[in-house]
C-alpha cells in the first residue's frame, strides 16, 4: 500500500481544503476553485480557476517545511522513507521538537 500525503490548511482544520493523495500525485496536484457570480439576480457557475503548477511545494514553503517536500519527492520516485527518517528530519528542522503522532482525528 502506497503512503498518502494530506494537506490541512485554512481557517477551519475540521474542513481541510487540500488533497490526500499518493506522493507522485500530490507533487502534480493543481488546486482549483469553482467560480460563481451573481448575474441578473441569480448565482451562475462560470467555470473553474486553477493555481499554477507547484501547489504542494508552495504549501511546504509557506509552512517552512521544504524539507518534507524533498522527502515526498523521494517517495514519489519509489524511495522507501521510514518513519524514523521523517521523525529525525522533523526534529532537525524544528529545534529538537518531536513529531506528534496521533490518529488524524486527534490532530484536527
Amino acid at each position: 500500500m502506497e503512503p498518502l500525503v494530506a494537506i490541512y490548511h485554512g481557517y477551519d482544520r475540521n474542513q481541510p481544503q487540500g488533497p490526500c493523495l499518493e506522493p507522485r500525485r500530490i507533487l502534480d496536484f493543481v488546486m482549483g476553485k469553482s467560480i460563481w457570480r451573481e448575474i441578473d439576480g441569480k448565482m451562475k457557475f462560470l467555470g473553474y480557476e486553477y493555481e499554477p503548477p507547484g501547489w504542494f511545494k508552495r504549501q511546504c514553503e509557506e509552512a517552512c517545511c521544504l524539507w518534507f517536500y524533498h522527502l515526498v519527492e523521494r517517495m514519489a520516485g519509489g524511495g522507501d522513507i521510514p518513519i524514523e527518517e521523517i521523525q529525525a528530519a522533523y526534529r532537525e528542522n524544528n529545534g529538537g521538537k518531536e513529531l506528534e503522532q496521533k490518529r488524524i482525528q486527534e490532530l484536527i
